[in-house]
């Protein structure tokens, strides 16, 4: 049997470089032309800072109302359990959606697909 020693040095503390910040939000882009489905709408309620209740024509849903949670987005709760900046979220995305001069939401197919409630549909919100 052959047997080696080995001697660890102590290494130097390594110096983090900060990440180059990049912006990809920016770099995303909406397709009309895609297959997924796409739906202009009217907010009916905002919810918090990734759910929102949105008027759609009723061949889309039957009842003219899509609860859509956002793809992508996580916020923290401002309904019922209040999460710290669960507010802030939900006012931030408010003041987004009420400045906007047209809402798209789209989803990542040519479904309306549901979350694992099966009551909010999962889309991107342009």
């Amino acid at each position: 049997m052959i047997s080696t020693k080995m001697t660890v040095k102590p290494s130097e503390p390594v110096q983090e470089v900060p990440a180059e910040y990049v912006d990809y939000a920016s770099k995303v882009s909406l397709n009309m032309s895609s297959d997924s489905a796409k739906a202009e709408v009217t907010v009916k309620t905002f919810i918090d800072g990734d759910t929102t209740h949105f008027f759609v024509p009723t061949d889309i849903m039957e009842t003219g109302v899509l609860k859509a949670r956002y793809l992508s987005i996580n916020t923290p709760e401002s309904t019922g359990k209040i999460e710290e900046y669960g507010k802030t979220a939900s006012n931030f995305t408010r003041e987004k959606l009420e400045a906007a001069t047209s809402i798209i939401i789209e989803s990542d197919d040519s479904n309306w697909n549901v979350d694992s409630t099966g009551d909010r549909h999962l889309v991107w919100v342009w």
